[in-house]
């Protein structure tokens, strides 16, 4: 992948939005294409404004779905619904 995009790059996890509002070599967020998503970055990418950050670059991924149709989500893994993988959960 880093050869397509002639770039290196890191994948982290992020466990809150403020991870990326205060991470000031973070330059690209990828995420899913929900309206309430896409609120976060602009609130985000305001927080990194008033530190003197950059603002992210926003790439919106396409929804992958798990194995009863519905979309794979964070909600979902959360509540034990399905696996990361999109799999049924099994306890």
């Amino acid at each position: 992948m880093a050869e397509k995009y002639h770039r290196e790059f890191n994948i982290v996890k992020l466990n809150s939005k403020e991870d990326v509002s205060t991470t000031a070599e973070a330059d690209i967020i990828v995420i899913s294409p929900e309206p309430k998503t896409k609120e976060r970055v602009k609130s985000i990418n305001n927080k990194r404004e008033n530190k003197g950050l950059s603002k992210l670059e926003v790439i919106v991924s396409d929804e992958i779905y798990a194995y009863d149709g519905d979309r794979i989500s964070s909600t979902r893994i959360r509540n034990n619904e399905i696996c990361k993988d999109g799999s049924k959960f099994k306890p």
